[in-house]
């Protein structure tokens, strides 16, 4: 309380400009920035958060982050990777594969490009290879931010769409789930609000629920995490070779779980 007053007070008659980065908690705002009385005429307020949700009581405007652009990515991870404008000759098509892999995503192009800077071809060759099967665990524990914010059943809903359903029509997306009793009308909201998931227009103007693809492999790296080796563990099946290997396991062998095919 002291603290809120002190902001009114120092701040009330001067143009500020103030940033609060990756706010989580409303009650955050309202220490912060609760009102446009607190600061002086002419004063920006800038706030990130990775829910939507948070902005809608406060922010007079609300401006999604787009992804990169091929060129842009390129010149982000050229920076990380190799300090310069533009990579190394020999590296150029290694360059291409990991900007194709983090598709735009800022985060993942940074961390990648700091983790290859001193690694020699075979080393990067190496790294892409390991990320088609394990993705990398810091990309993956900043993503799964948002994940562990969210209600056991939204948790449930939203591993559900990663694994099952994405790229399906919106309308028949939220059937299915209902059946679940998985609340998916509240539910699909807040995943979209999250910047977990998001409604697309799919190839034939429908709308579909999609997301981002290293948001789709941190959510397979969730459910196969603790038991990688062991599919019969799973609490969701999805990949056909999962699937064969639980049929010959035979039925008495393997708890339930949700499966589909693909």
């Amino acid at each position: 309380m002291e603290g809120r007053s002190m902001i009114e007070r120092g701040l009330r008659n001067k143009s500020v400009l103030v940033v609060l980065d990756d706010v989580d908690d409303l009650k955050q705002l309202e220490a912060l920035a609760r009102s446009h009385a607190w600061f002086g005429e002419g004063s920006r307020i800038i706030i990130t958060t990775r829910d939507e949700h948070l902005l809608t009581r406060h922010a007079d405007t609300i401006c999604e982050v787009s992804l990169l652009s091929q060129d842009e990515a390129m010149e982000l991870f050229n920076k990380h990777a190799y300090r310069k404008d533009k990579p190394i000759e020999d590296y150029e098509m290694l360059s291409k594969d990991v900007v194709s892999y983090a598709s735009g995503l800022p985060l993942a192009l940074e961390i990648l490009g700091s983790f290859l800077y001193d690694k020699d071809k075979d080393e990067w060759k190496s790294a892409l290879a390991k990320l088609k099967d394990i993705p990398d665990d810091k990309v993956t524990r900043t993503l799964k931010i948002s994940y562990d914010g969210l209600e056991p059943d939204q948790q449930k809903l939203f591993l559900d769409i990663a694994c099952f359903y994405r790229r399906w029509r919106v309308d028949n997306t939220m059937m299915v789930l209902d059946t679940f009793s998985l609340y998916p009308r509240i539910g699909v909201k807040v995943l979209i609000q999250k910047s977990l998931i998001k409604v697309s227009n799919g190839e034939f103007g429908d709308k579909i629920v999609d997301m981002h693809d290293l948001v789709e492999e941190m959510a397979h790296y969730i459910v196969i995490v603790a038991h990688p080796n062991n599919p019969e563990k799973y609490s969701r099946i999805w990949k056909n070779k999962d699937i064969a290997y639980l049929c010959d396991m035979g039925a008495d062998a393997v708890p339930m779980v949700k499966l589909t095919l693909q």
